[in-house]
């Protein structure tokens, strides 16, 4: 699993809120399933958006298990 980082605001991407998550979900990928487009991704934080390829996804850090557990994934 992969949190997946915003490039604009520089921390980890948030999805929409929902009642479990408040603030936001995390972005979080187990494997990248664009196969050669990528995939296009929203910070509701930022409220920007930007496009995730395979390339990008493969540099991203696999997450601890701990990193997901203080988010509540998993």
């Amino acid at each position: 699993m992969k949190l997946v980082p915003c490039p604009k605001c520089g921390v980890t991407a948030l999805g929409p809120t929902t009642d479990r998550y408040p603030n936001g979900a995390p972005v979080v990928f187990g494997r990248f399933t664009g196969g050669r487009d990528p995939v296009v991704v929203k910070c509701f934080r930022c409220k920007g958006s930007f496009k995730l390829d395979a390339l990008a996804f493969g540099r991203i850090p696999a997450a601890s298990v701990d990193e997901l557990k203080s988010w509540g994934v998993g």
